[in-house]
């Protein structure tokens, strides 16, 4: 996959009869599906002030050359059947560019010895995920939380195991929905989301990757505690055992 990507100043599509929609509601996100696995998708950025845009389509579809002036014009074209609003935001902007979009298999650890990976360097995202930066930064909060100041060097691959148990569900879950978004349909028509975004968001933002964390540590050490007592009573059965041995021998 492929996608276009622009940006247009909010107080330029004001002026625009038909694009002006996209600027209607502080916030909104749009996504428009079509034929042949292309998708438009825009979001406001710096309050509002410019609209983000990206549009997604198959590379077997075209292949637009990252330093054709005409960009846009190939671009228009592509998506020349999808609504006179798409196409009125499409004509816009004064740079179109273009970016392929790549997905790695998941991976099965994120840490050798003593280092890790966090963000997409561990979980690479596809836009269609819109999580990228936000997992980076759960990834962060949840290093935080098992590896604070003073932690004990001889602890840091325990604490690294229990950051992908952590994580590592979660990201997977969030890499599998952006890759059903930009898969099409049987119909071709649009992608079928692994379920609702509505259902999607709840999952996404009420998460608490910090407090997530903190259960998971106190887990392993309330686990580690009864190894512990384990251990130590079963030394204190042993050495109480050899002790009553060494009386029984010593009364014969």
């Amino acid at each position: 996959m492929s996608t276009f990507r622009f940006l247009v100043p909010s107080s330029r599509i004001e002026k625009d009869p038909l694009a002006k929609m996209f600027i209607e509601k502080d916030g909104h996100v749009t996504l428009w599906g079509q034929g042949g696995g292309r998708q438009f998708i825009t979001y406001p950025c710096r309050h509002n002030q410019l609209v983000n845009a990206v549009a997604v389509f198959p590379e077997e579809l075209a292949m637009p050359d990252p330093k054709d002036l005409l960009m846009k014009r190939t671009m228009l074209k592509l998506y020349s059947d999808f609504s006179p609003e798409v196409k009125a935001l499409m004509a816009l902007p004064d740079k179109v560019m273009t970016w392929r979009l790549f997905d790695v298999p998941t991976l099965k650890s994120w840490s050798r010895d003593k280092a890790t990976l966090v963000g997409d360097a561990a979980h690479p995202m596809l836009p269609s995920s819109a999580q990228g930066g936000a997992q980076a930064i759960e990834d962060a909060a949840t290093l935080a939380v098992l590896l604070p100041r003073g932690t004990d060097p001889t602890q840091v691959e325990d604490r690294l195991r229990i950051y992908y148990a952590c994580r590592h569900e979660r990201v997977d879950f969030i890499q599998a929905f952006g890759r059903s978004v930009l898969a099409p349909s049987k119909s071709g028509r649009r992608a079928e989301p692994l379920m609702p975004y509505p259902e999607y968001n709840h999952v996404v933002f009420r998460h608490d990757s910090w407090a997530h964390a903190e259960q998971a540590l106190a887990w392993e050490e309330d686990r580690m505690y009864w190894a512990y007592l384990k251990v130590t009573a079963a030394g204190r059965f042993l050495r109480k055992g050899v002790g009553i041995a060494v009386a029984s021998l010593q009364g014969k």
